[in-house]
């Protein structure tokens, strides 16, 4: 590859970047020539999987590293929000060791875990007698970093006061040592992550405008696994290769069913959730197993199966769309296994059928909300209805599944049959099968 020329034939280009060019950027699908640039960067993307050892294959899981390379050479403060157990410390050493720092420290700091009368004393050091206990001076993380990346996970847990002390230093590149009149240079690149949604946070006045758009030059959010489907059994034949590989053993395997019963199951622990459970597998089971659902079970979290009830009787305040999203995507997995199960000459009457129309309607606003297009507190009132719909076709589907048995529809949806009842009331279900 000539690197003096501004554009490259595609055809030159190799399978995999070709391949990964349209996953990432299909607007380029059908051109002769792409800015040589952007083939630098696909290209990149593939060896730094390689080098860091990333499991992924889906376009949310190349964007996130494509983004993070992206920002890499600039100097930007850049703000990873995403779930817990997402990587977001990963994605910042990849954007540190892409970087004209990289050959500095990477300092990475929980600010959860910094307790609050101790905060000046870590973040700017001190003098040896400065305060009751300071036997001799120390350094600060500003001044440890210098020249390098400060990593501030957490950030959102970061109390008003170590806010605007951060504020300082980032707006003037300087700080005070505690116990010292002087001030000192400093030159760093901050990464911040949370799990929370900083935008509640500032509404809430927990959380200070003007840091957040310091720290948030630009921003990353990180896919939890409900919207990584494709890799989580990727990411479970890698875990239980790594675990096979330290114990010495032959790597457990799932069976087609224990697949689909994984990939139904939402793991709020996400990547880190899904390594756990691979772990405890590995150490119980006898080596080489092929997992059947019922040992799989044996090692998921016990969680009371959704029911939109959650969402519609009484837990209002904890409804926001991005949970949503992961519900309905939760529910196209459930219903396509349905599907599958009956009969050739039932699946035109399938509950899948009559599913799809609302879910589709549900997706339109919440398109409508993330566009901003439409207020979320409005949608909710389009959107709650469609939800009960939805419920109240779930239970008629499975009382007709088991000709009328209220104990096993109870027992399948795992609530109390007093429960049952009181839902096929609320949402008007026919539950007489004759």
């Amino acid at each position: 590859m000539n690197f003096n020329k501004r554009f490259v034939e595609v055809q030159t280009l190799l399978p995999k970047i070709k391949k990964l060019l349209y996953i990432l950027l299909p607007e380029w699908r059908g051109e002769k020539k792409i800015p040589f640039i952007v083939a630098q960067r696909i290209e990149k993307i593939i060896k730094e999987k390689r080098k860091k050892r990333l499991i992924g294959r889906s376009k949310c899981f190349y964007k996130m590293i494509y983004d993070s390379l992206n920002i890499a050479p600039t100097s930007q403060n850049v703000l990873l929000q995403g779930d817990s157990g997402t990587g977001k410390e990963s994605i910042a050493r990849i954007t540190h060791d892409n970087s004209s720092r990289r050959h500095k420290i990477f300092l990475p700091v929980n600010c959860g875990a910094i307790p609050e009368g101790t905060v000046d004393a870590a973040f700017f050091g001190h003098e040896k007698g400065s305060f009751t206990g300071a036997t001799e001076s120390k350094k600060g993380y500003f001044e440890t970093v210098n020249g390098g990346t400060l990593f501030l996970d957490e950030i959102g847990k970061m109390s008003l006061r170590a806010q605007s002390r951060l504020l300082r230093v980032l707006e003037e590149k300087e700080f005070m040592v505690v116990g010292t009149s002087r001030t000192k240079k400093v030159d760093f690149r901050l990464i911040s992550a949370t799990n929370l949604s900083l935008q509640e946070e500032i509404e809430k006045n927990e959380f200070r405008l003007d840091v957040f758009y310091r720290i948030a030059q630009f921003s990353i959010n990180l896919p939890n696994l409900q919207e990584r489907e494709q890799d989580i059994l990727l990411m479970f034949h890698q875990f239980a290769l790594d675990f096979a590989d330290q114990y010495c053993i032959d790597p457990i395997v799932l069976s087609e069913e224990a697949k689909n019963y994984l990939l139904s199951r939402p793991l709020q622990g996400n990547i880190r959730e899904l390594r756990n459970i691979v772990s405890q597998i590995t150490i119980c089971e006898l080596e080489g197993t092929r997992l059947s659902i019922e040992q799989l079970k044996r090692y998921l979290p016990k969680r009371k199966v959704a029911l939109y009830s959650n969402l519609i009787a009484g837990e209002k305040d904890k409804y926001n769309f991005l949970f949503l999203q992961r519900e309905i995507n939760s529910i196209r997995k459930k219903i396509d296994i349905w599907k599958k199960e009956q009969p050739e000459e039932k699946k035109k009457e399938t509950v899948h059928n009559q599913l799809l129309p609302i879910m589709k309607k549900i997706e339109k606003v919440l398109k409508r909300v993330l566009l901003e297009e439409e207020k979320e507190e409005d949608s909710k009132n389009s959107v709650l209805p469609l939800m009960k719909e939805i419920e109240a076709i779930i239970i008629q589907e499975i009382i007709v599944w088991f000709k009328g048995d209220k104990n096993m529809v109870a027992k399948k949806l795992k609530v109390n049959l007093r429960s049952l009842y009181r839902r096929i009331k609320e949402l008007d279900i026919n539950h007489d099968i004759s």
